[in-house]
């Protein structure tokens, strides 16, 4: 598995390593974070480098048109970085934190305190499920 996903209420986190995900995984992230989205979604997405082919970019872009989310990429890594910045020309609201800043991603998303709590306790059990320690 290179990608692990959770949600509750208006929170959605996902964790990338390896490969590029798989389309059946980048599906079901965009069936599960874009096509329920109503307004005011959040969403963060944690890259151990990698991040989506070409037609994934494609299929995400054209799903998020239109709709109010914010998203917070974090990643160490500058081919990751890149895609955000043009997914960001694309109109994707979205901006790019180093790997475990969690807070100055939740301070960017506008999370609660609550949704800033969920998300420390969410992140490190989706980094075990792509087999990543902490």
């Amino acid at each position: 598995m290179s990608m692990a996903m959770w949600s509750h209420e208006r929170l959605y986190l996902a964790v990338l390593r390896g490969p590029p995900p798989t389309d059946a995984e980048w599906e079901r992230w965009i069936a599960m974070s874009v096509e329920r989205l109503g307004r005011d979604q959040r969403v963060i997405v944690e890259s151990h480098n990698n991040g989506p082919n070409a037609a994934q970019r494609k299929a995400i872009t054209d799903a998020m048109r239109n709709v109010d989310v914010r998203v917070a990429v974090m990643t160490d890594s500058g081919v990751v970085r890149g895609i955000v910045t043009a997914l960001a020309w694309l109109g994707v609201q979205q901006r790019a934190f180093p790997l475990h800043a969690e807070r100055q991603a939740a301070i960017y998303l506008g999370l609660t305190s609550e949704e800033l709590e969920q998300s420390l306790v969410q992140l490190p059990r989706l980094r075990r499920e792509v087999g990543l320690v902490d």
